[in-house]
């Protein structure tokens, strides 16, 4: 009985439904409304965008216009996978209208749509993407009237024409061409399917981004292909069992990269959808010189190629080319600086000078390895850093703890991390994007103050009234001693370490490398570079993960890359040297810290080649002082000669010099040692070295000292005054 009322009212409430949208149509909707053809077939020009110099970028997007006669795969699987009552409705689906509320109202959400194809095209070409009452009964009124104007055919055909594949990619034939290099009539059924299944959501099912989740999803379309009756079962297990055919083919305009990444960046931070850009000016920081060097730095011609440039006082995105679209890997050892060495800066756990075992260690079940397992003993972090060994960045890590280091990391604006230690040499669940590098590594140059960066500045429409601009986020990160001191560090690896491709350039340049790979290849190298007025980062490997030689690693083909973006950038104005903030310079007695890693201050009046010079944060700078080494004079000795009575002892010494007086010791002499003659004839002498710290004397142990006046040397002149 329950069952029955539930399936009552449940029917009850859909008639309901269709019954208030009817009467909304009809009563509602104005009848005015008409069709727009020039929105229904023009897909060029889809937006306007401005360069930073406010100029129009020039695009070579394509014109579609009509399309030539859709190829029956295509539409067979578009129809299956979109509307399959498509031929026998009117434009708008009741029955599947009826069928979807109940299953939503049955599961208590809305995951079942019932747009048809006439309703989709109305949707994407004349109203907005907004979820409203008002825009359905619109869009239910127009599709009508789209299907009392023309043919089947020619709905489907504009559809396809209109309709957002992803990477900024407009209709059906721009993507065959984008995605498989394929014109229409050369696509096959799972080529077809795989862009049927890419059409809902075009972010998800990308298969650049997401390959396996395409996949599945095409494979999903296949199925109800077969189901409509379109393939044989035969037929459709042969094209399951296929693989994705991707042959990505980018637009060969030097812009379209940006402008992809710029659009992406809009869904991102914005509720406007691929189809609300129609006629929208977009303004972005997009230099075409210097995408033209981002472009051209590409030099492993079989691989994919990743190239950005932002400016690092405003974080404006320059430039930005890739060959694959925006993708998400691990950022290899690139990550070391932000996720483990800065923070262990910055909280005072470390100094950059701070010795650490580069040793075989196990944490958690896990051993990191040094690249070939070579290792070094104990090294400074400095030389860890720049030479990007594995095993200390793993014991920084477990020091810091994974909730430190997961913190700065979100606050450096990567959220996709793990719980894991192997974090800290830059494995990720999902990866980041070469944008969130690079703006994390502007941080270095802005005294740790983060911000995040932007391809675009400002969006308006038609009439020109701002809709969006971009939101100012800034925090501070690191303390300005933490990122002078990572200047340093980076500074080095240019100098020294693994990205010294880059060395030898008239201006101060910081970098880091980063690698990913095992035995069988490598799947990524990069470099992170920055100067202190632009930060490049570039990335080579395959958009599938495929396996690279080993020897292409971040210092190698990234290094040569970001060594020719600099070189081009930079012809004729060299940028400043870093800004120095935070930070002080203290003389180290050089004997404690090579011998124990102690940081103690040197005294004032050691010699240069007793002290090293090291950089410390202002907030946790070393305060305890060397005590002077006070000798052990047991040994020194009498002389007599012509001059009288002196020491003699193998080094420069101070030394109080006492005899017995008639109240007590009597001091006769405070000086230098090699500048003491006695002409009094004392038997008795107590000798106190000393040495001083430029503040007090510090007192060793007292010798006492007694004369032999009857005995006579050789190398004496022998005067009556010492004769006893």
């Amino acid at each position: 009985m329950k069952k029955f009322f539930k399936i009552f009212f449940v029917t009850g409430l859909v008639v309901f439904t269709l019954f208030f949208c009817a009467a909304g149509v009809f009563l509602l909707t104005p009848t005015n409304m008409q069709l727009d053809e020039n929105l229904l077939i023009n897909t060029s020009d889809f937006a306007c965008f401005y360069d930073t110099h406010n100029s129009i970028v020039e695009t070579d997007s394509e014109f579609l216009g009509v399309l030539d006669e859709l190829p029956a795969d295509l539409k067979n699987v578009i129809i299956s996978a979109e509307d399959k009552n498509f031929y026998s409705h009117n434009g708008i689906d009741y029955l599947r209208i009826i069928k979807s509320a109940a299953v939503n109202i049955k599961n208590g959400n809305f995951s079942q749509g019932a747009s048809t194809i006439s309703q989709q095209l109305i949707k994407n070409t004349h109203l907005t993407q907004e979820k409203t009452l008002s825009r359905k009964l619109k869009e239910i009124k127009l599709a009508q009237k789209l299907e009392e104007n023309y043919e089947k055919d020619q709905i489907l055909n504009m559809y396809l024409n209109t309709v957002y594949f992803g990477q900024n990619v407009y209709g059906v034939k721009n993507a065959a061409k984008y995605y498989f290099s394929k014109e229409l009539n050369e696509l096959d059924v799972c080529d077809c399917a795989a862009l049927a299944g890419m059409i809902p959501s075009p972010a998800k099912y990308n298969p650049v981004v997401n390959k396996d989740l395409c996949l599945q999803k095409r494979n999903e379309v296949l199925k109800r292909t077969f189901k409509n009756g379109y393939m044989t079962e035969d037929e459709y297990n042969a094209a399951i069992s296929k693989e994705l055919d991707l042959n990505i083919k980018s637009s060969g305009s030097p812009a379209a990269p940006y402008l992809d990444a710029a659009c992406e960046e809009i869904y991102e931070n914005t509720a406007l959808t691929p189809y609300d850009l129609n006629k929208l000016n977009i303004y972005t920081y997009y230099d075409e010189a210097v995408q033209n060097i981002c472009k051209g730095a590409k030099t492993e011609d079989d691989k994919d190629f990743q190239s950005i440039v932002i400016d690092n006082r405003t974080r404006a995105v320059k430039a930005y080319y890739s060959t694959c679209g925006t993708i998400l890997r691990s950022p290899a050892s690139t990550i070391k600086p932000l996720a483990v060495y800065a923070p262990a800066l910055d909280t005072g756990l470390v100094y950059e000078m701070t010795k650490i075992k580069d040793e075989k260690t196990v944490i958690d079940g896990w051993s990191p390895s040094n690249y070939k397992d070579k290792y070094y003993g104990e090294v400074s972090l400095k030389f860890a850093l720049a030479n990007s060994l594995n095993a200390p960045a793993a014991t920084l890590y477990n020091s810091i703890g994974k909730e430190k280091c997961i913190e700065y990391l979100k606050n450096l604006g990567i959220t996709d991390s793990n719980d894991n230690p192997d974090i800290s040499l830059g494995r990720m669940n999902e990866g980041i994007t070469l944008k969130q590098l690079a703006q994390a590594y502007c941080v270095f140059s802005n005294s740790g103050v983060f911000k995040s960066a932007r391809f675009v500045k400002k969006i308006t429409d038609k009439t020109g009234k701002v809709i969006y601009s971009e939101p100012d986020d800034e925090r501070a990160v690191f303390s300005e001693g933490t990122a002078t001191l990572i200047n340093d560090m980076l500074k080095e690896c240019v100098k020294t370490g693994t990205a010294k491709k880059l060395n030898g350039k008239n201006y101060e340049l910081c970098a880091k490398t980063g690698t990913n790979g095992n035995e069988n290849g490598n799947t990524d190298a990069y470099v992170s570079a920055y100067t202190a007025k632009d930060t490049i980062c570039c990335w080579c490997g395959y958009a599938d993960s495929s396996y690279m030689d080993n020897s292409v690693t971040g210092g190698s083909a990234p290094c040569v890359s970001a060594s020719y973006i600099l070189d081009n950038l930079y012809q004729n104005n060299a940028p400043a040297n870093f800004k120095i903030a935070g930070i002080t310079e203290i003389k180290i007695d050089k004997e404690s810290y090579d011998k124990k890693g102690e940081f103690l201050i040197a005294t004032k009046n050691a010699p240069e080649k007793d002290t090293c010079k090291f950089l410390f944060d202002i907030r946790f700078q070393p305060t305890k002082q060397k005590t002077p080494d006070v000798p052990d004079i047991d040994d020194v000795k009498i002389k007599f000669d012509k001059n009288g009575l002196s020491f003699v002892y193998d080094k420069d010494l101070s030394a109080l010099i006492e005899i017995d007086g008639t109240f007590g010791k009597e001091t006769i002499f405070d000086g230098k040692l090699k500048d003491f003659y006695d002409f009094s004839g004392h038997k008795t002498f107590y000798i106190t070295p000393y040495v001083s710290d430029g503040k007090e004397k510090i007192y060793g142990k007292t010798v006492t000292k007694t004369a032999d006046y009857t005995r006579k040397e050789k190398s004496a002149v022998i005067d009556e005054w010492w004769l006893d």
